[in-house]
């Protein structure tokens, strides 16, 4: 047998198309995916809840997430339906988290931070050490030369340091004047 598209039109303007195949077209006859959403200008799709979270969830056999609003405070957020958890929060304000949904500055984020280099080795990072912060800067292989802890041992290592310079002769050169004290 022949399959037909179906066709809702408004004064003789085609406004949405279902084809054959399942694939639906809003402001297209020719919808590319399972839902095809089209206009000459703007473009929005609006999901609205009004004692709940409004949410747009989807899955594949790796998991499942949702971008959805709160419906108990002004964010917008990313959800895990897998581990049920929020993975990212952006407040009203625009201030954004990550592994928390508490944001009082620009960007907060609950666990390490790292940057990685070419060969995806952590080369920097921002941690924290018995919930204080930690700060450190591995070589080329991973290996830790410098380590600011602010509950703990710090150490810089690998060669020389300069205070006031940038190319210091021996392991420790300052430009300018030493003051030391001794505390009792």
């Amino acid at each position: 047998g022949q399959s037909a598209d179906l066709k809702l039109m408004h004064y003789n303007t085609v406004d949405v198309t279902v084809k054959s195949d399942g694939d639906v077209g809003i402001g297209t006859v020719t919808p590319q995916e399972k839902l095809h959403v089209y206009n000459a200008g703007t473009a929005r799709i609006e999901i609205e809840g009004t004692t709940g979270p409004a949410a747009f969830k989807a899955t594949n056999s790796q998991g499942s997430y949702g971008w959805y609003v709160n419906g108990n405070s002004d964010s917008f957020r990313l959800y895990d339906f897998t581990d049920s958890a929020d993975r990212i929060t952006v407040s009203g304000n625009g201030n954004v988290a990550i592994g928390t949904d508490h944001a009082p500055q620009k960007l907060n984020v609950k666990g390490t931070i790292v940057h990685l280099n070419s060969s995806n080795i952590q080369v920097a990072g921002i941690t924290n050490s018995s919930d204080a912060g930690r700060l450190y800067a591995n070589n080329a292989g991973g290996v830790t030369n410098v380590l600011l802890d602010s509950n703990g041992d710090s150490y810089l290592k690998g060669g020389n340091v300069g205070i006031g310079l940038s190319d210091p002769d021996t392991l420790l050169e300052v430009a300018g004047v030493i003051k030391s004290s001794s505390t009792s």
